[in-house]
């Protein structure tokens, strides 16, 4: 009983390929607008948790906590004097703007969680429909390190539709995060109905991409998220034959 997970709002104004809202907007088109609770029933909710639990860790559930600064505002202005329990929340490259960093900042985040995804330009616009440029993920964690604010990056891994140019381009991405922050990979998942994995059947692609390959790759995106390589130290590891196949 030391976790809490509230939604503040639910929709999310994206529709990546791998994700269940891609499919929820195909059937309820309504649900691409966020909607968003009053903040005085956000707090009602954590005041009753308070009550029945006690302290907890609050885990901020909604897509991009992060979209509105003034709703932050609001809510961080009652949230400070009635509950003050410590949080993280997620964010999206096209949201982690300095000034709801540094609301979270001032109300004690923990941490902050975004999505990557791809470090590859192809795979992110034409595989996952997820239309945000390398540039602009590199600003949004310069953002997120400036301001003081934890960060853990999710990418998908294992992905049948990437190229060895698309994984290059996902580790030279991570080369140029700010560090410290912390990778989280997950396995491209292909659950029904959703537009990624229409997608891959059409293509006849296996359902995942190769697993010792993989072992390479997804330790190297480790490296990259701790360690500073120099381009030729970089293109040295990629070039190891003893590596991959070890």
């Amino acid at each position: 009983n030391t976790y809490f997970k509230i939604l503040t709002a639910r929709g999310c104004p994206y529709a990546c390929t791998f994700c269940m809202i891609s499919h929820e907007q195909e059937v309820m088109p309504d649900t691409a607008r966020p909607r968003f609770r009053s903040i005085g029933n956000c707090i009602r909710e954590l005041e009753e948790a308070m009550a029945r639990m006690g302290n907890f860790y609050l885990e901020i559930e909604d897509d991009i906590f992060t979209v509105r600064p003034d709703r932050m505002k609001a809510f961080f202005e009652l949230y400070s004097q009635r509950i003050r329990m410590p949080f993280w929340c997620y964010t999206h490259p096209n949201y982690a703007r300095p000034e709801a960093l540094k609301i979270l900042k001032e109300n004690n985040a923990e941490f902050v969680v975004m999505g990557i995804q791809s470090g590859s330009d192809r795979i992110a616009a034409q595989v996952f429909d997820r239309r945000v440029k390398n540039a602009t993920i590199v600003q949004a964690a310069r953002n997120i390190h400036d301001a003081g604010v934890r960060a853990f990056y999710d990418i998908i891994t294992n992905n049948p539709f990437e190229t060895e140019e698309d994984r290059i381009a996902t580790f030279n991405l991570l080369r140029q995060l700010p560090k410290p922050y912390a990778l989280q990979m997950g396995v491209l998942i292909f659950y029904p109905n959703l537009p990624v994995s229409r997608e891959r059947e059409r293509l006849g692609l296996p359902v995942t991409g190769d697993f010792q390959q993989y072992r390479f790759w997804n330790a190297l995106y480790y490296l990259a998220s701790t360690v500073d390589f120099t381009d030729a130290q970089a293109a040295e590891l990629i070039a190891n034959q003893h590596l991959r196949s070890d």
